[in-house]
């Protein structure tokens, strides 16, 4: 599709669907990005957790020995 058919037809869209449509797309990159921010701080967060643990049980394994 080229772009001046897509100029053509949104210039026949209400304007619901003209505000709407930017309207959903900001929301679904905004979800989206917060999603990711969650998701890695999650992983960095279990990541840090599980080394402190590993480290702690070191601490213990070599302290029974």
């Amino acid at each position: 599709m080229r772009l001046s058919d897509i100029i053509y037809r949104a210039q026949g869209l209400s304007l619901k669907w003209k505000l709407l449509i930017p309207f959903l797309g900001f929301a679904f990159v905004g979800t989206v990005t917060l999603v990711y921010i969650g998701h890695s701080s999650q992983v960095r967060l279990i990541k840090t957790q599980e080394k402190k643990e590993i480290l702690n049980a070191y601490g213990i394994f070599l302290a029974e020995i």
